[in-house]
């Protein structure tokens, strides 16, 4: 009773906790906000235009060397100031929040808590909504290209006092955290430009926190559904240039969380925005990492290879536990969104035979990739094949057919049942570019 805790990982207690709260004053703290200026003038620069992905490297290449001794590979810190303060005090207590020196609200504070019986109901501003939070249009600074990530809550009585309890608190927190060690660590990345811009967090006087974020055109899952009332139908494929223009997007911005060894764990369409004509990866309230910030649980405590898997079952390849949450995880999740966009409307037969692997079937006792037998492993990299060649050959038309060859091997590379040999996200990312300027040359001929 009292706290809340949905499933997903909530970010550690920061090292500096505020004063323990007395009974009954969770919810009549004050708290404001940092300048909306100043905030944005630290905190979102412009893009360096001499960026290149060689100069990344070269600073990676430095930064490897350094720490190669130490056996210390790059990863978000667990003192990472993201703006918002979390304590778990008891199974007894609320979780409590406060701000940092961080912290950044709203012009315009959200008036009264949300309830999880609101869900369906009209809610001014809202402009996306899932099982446990929602998102809503907000302001700063005079800017209203901005949104503002919320968490339903629920009413619970302890020792005959109300508390507000926010059932998506703990993924809120982890995601703010994770977003501030990606713009304070990889925001020179070439990947970074497809992470959602973050533009701080912070602590509203009821209590409640919330992420900040530009504001996106739209979802890619929006542009691969026909909706019609409450129904819901695969729309057509998308042109070959605009998947293999959010294909690479989308391996880009892998890269770039790959850099700081984070695994998003939810890539699906509906988590991915698009902001003219660009590709954002979005949530990552379920991310996880081997060290630091995103490896760790409520209590501060570093979770186990159980603990650290989470996010959609239908993203991962063939079972929970058949692999250990890596970068990897990722680039097998983006091969099935790419799926996705080449055509909507097989691409759910396409998922699932890759998922039904041929080799002993026990669910999430499924056989280890690192136990299969040199026929077994045959005979799954046979089937992973076999199936992508069928699904191009319903879903190319005829003039994709001639980049049939480049889309299928990178395919079976994207979907390499090997962990450890399949492609690298920024492998794929330059092997679609290549493929891109293909396309670009076959439309655009020489002139004479």
């Amino acid at each position: 009773m009292g706290i809340t805790v949905d499933g997903e990982q909530p970010a550690i207690p920061p090292a500096n906790q505020p004063p323990p709260k007395q009974e009954g004053d969770f919810q009549s703290k004050s708290v404001t906000s940092v300048m909306a200026e100043k905030f944005l003038e630290a905190k979102v620069a412009e893009p360096d235009p001499q960026l290149s992905e060689t100069s990344f490297k070269e600073r990676t290449i430095n930064h490897l060397t350094a720490e190669k001794a130490k056996n210390k590979p790059k990863a978000i810190p667990a003192e990472i100031d993201s703006g918002l303060q979390i304590m778990f005090r008891s199974q007894q207590d609320p979780v409590y929040f406060s701000k940092t020196t961080n912290s950044v609200l709203p012009d315009q504070q959200p008036e009264n808590p949300v309830p999880y019986s609101m869900m369906s109901e009209e809610l001014k501003g809202r402009i996306a909504t899932g099982s446990n939070g929602f998102v809503q249009k907000a302001s700063l600074s005079k800017n209203e290209d901005i949104v503002m990530k919320r968490s339903y809550c629920c009413l619970d009585q302890w020792k005959g006092k109300t508390y507000t309890l926010y059932f998506a608190a703990p993924a809120i927190s982890r995601e703010a955290g994770i977003l501030t060690g990606l713009k304070e660590m990889a925001s020179d990345h070439p990947g970074y430009q497809h992470i959602v811009p973050f533009l701080g967090a912070g602590v509203t006087t009821n209590g409640e926190p919330l992420i900040l974020l530009t504001r996106a055109d739209g979802v890619l899952s929006d542009q691969l559904t026909i909706t019609s009332g409450e129904d819901k139908k695969p729309g057509p494929p998308l042109p070959l240039r605009d998947t293999l223009s959010h294909t690479q997007d989308l391996f880009s911005g892998l890269s770039c969380l790959a850099s700081l060894q984070l695994v998003h764990q939810d890539l699906k369409p509906e988590n991915l925005l698009l902001k003219d004509g660009q590709l954002w990866i979005a949530d990552f309230g379920e991310s996880t990492c081997y060290e630091g910030f995103a490896a760790m649980g409520i209590h501060g405590e570093k979770l186990d290879m159980e603990g650290r898997r989470a996010g959609t079952g239908a993203t991962k390849p063939f079972f929970l536990t058949y692999e250990e949450p890596t970068p990897a995880t990722d680039v097998w999740a983006a091969g099935l969104v790419t799926l996705q966009m080449l055509n909507p409307a097989k691409a759910e037969d396409c998922i699932s035979r890759l998922n039904n692997q041929p080799l002993e079937n026990k669910g999430s006792n499924g056989i280890p990739f690192d136990k299969l037998t040199a026929e077994q492993l045959t005979s799954l990299e046979t089937h992973c094949k076999q199936t992508i060649k069928a699904f191009l050959d319903d879903s190319l038309t005829v003039e994709d057919q001639t980049h049939r060859t480049a889309i299928e091997s990178l395919l079976n590379r994207v979907f390499d049942p090997g962990p450890k040999t399949r492609i690298s996200a920024a492998d794929a990312c330059e092997e679609i570019s290549a493929l891109t300027k293909q396309l670009v040359i076959k439309a655009e001929p020489d002139k004479p």
